[in-house]
């Protein structure tokens, strides 16, 4: 099971979800099913160097993003046709 954090949209319940890729975290925006947009991606290095000094850059990221999409200041841009959501 992935990270997800959950965010309500104008009313449209979205989630940034996490997904493992080539050396790196991948954070999506999806909704019920399908993938919006790609919200950040976080190379592997760099977040172990972060755990090792107690941080957690992906649950950071994945704060930050819900909290852009809550207030309004992350505009989503999707692809057509959007990609199903591994995480759903």
């Amino acid at each position: 099971m992935g990270r997800k954090f959950e965010v309500a949209v104008g009313g449209r319940s979205l989630r940034v979800c996490v997904s493992a890729v080539d050396e790196a975290w991948e954070l999506w925006i999806c909704d019920a099913t399908h993938r919006l947009a790609l919200g950040q991606r976080i190379e592997i290095d760099d977040a172990v160097v972060a755990y090792r000094q107690g941080h957690d850059p992906v649950a950071a990221a994945g704060r930050l993003l819900a909290s852009q999409l809550e207030q309004g200041s992350l505009a989503l841009q999707t692809s057509t046709p959007p990609e199903p959501c591994p995480r759903h």
